[in-house]
């Protein structure tokens, strides 16, 4: 799946805008990372402030660093983070979360979530406990959902069917009609039977229309 792809996936997350365009410029390794900054010429070291061990690239900051582990071993559907590695964030862990079904919601709320810590951290060195991004993770998704609950069209309305003729059943008529093309009454074999066409004033709405040519045929 390519990185469009991904991006399609998360423009239809029950998700804060925020957190969709961050998961968004994850996905394109567009946020400030320390190794982006030195791709740029802003820093000369990509060493992680935390660990002191790794260059922090957007893998190694949301995922790979090693005092995440209390926020991800606190859900079974990352226990892939284990056994599995990554080489880049987008294309690889992003398209593993999307193909096994995992909730990208929640990753994306989490994600961001450790950013904000990370910049918390980082800029005024506020406190953070890693303990206390799970509980805020959850209390995010809930608040998010009490304010714009789903729907249940919601479904209907992402993914639309293509809408296909199909014969009325035996000893029955079905009748297409429609303001702008021609009328045609179809048996139980798509034979067309009866049919009519005729300049009309148009009336102000469109329903008037469909409903005249209904009337007349």
């Amino acid at each position: 799946m390519s990185r469009a792809g991904h991006g399609k996936k998360a423009w239809w997350l029950a998700i804060q805008k925020k957190v969709r365009n961050f998961l968004l410029r994850a996905i394109r390794n567009s946020i400030i990372a320390k190794t982006n900054l030195v791709h740029r010429k802003i820093l000369l070291e990509d060493t992680c402030n935390h660990c002191q061990q790794a260059p922090e690239d957007v893998r190694h900051a949301l995922w790979q660093y090693p005092l995440l582990s209390p926020v991800w071993d606190s859900n079974p559907c990352w226990n892939f983070r284990s056994c599995t590695h990554f080489n880049r964030f987008g294309h690889e862990l992003v398209q593993n979360v999307i193909i096994e079904g995992s909730n990208l919601d929640l990753f994306a709320q989490i994600i961001w979530t450790l950013w904000h810590r990370r910049n918390l951290l980082r800029t005024i060195d506020k406190l953070f406990p890693i303990e206390q991004v799970t509980p805020d993770v959850i209390a995010a998704n809930e608040n998010f959902l009490r304010v714009f609950p789903p729907k249940a069209s919601d479904a209907v309305n992402r993914f639309p069917q293509r809408v296909k003729w199909k014969p009325p059943p035996n000893n029955c008529f079905k009748v297409n009609f429609d303001g702008a093309v021609f009328k045609d009454v179809k048996n139980e074999g798509g034979q067309v039977i009866a049919s009519m066409a005729e300049k009309i004033s148009l009336p102000n709405k469109v329903a008037a229309v469909e409903a005249l040519a209904a009337v007349k045929l």
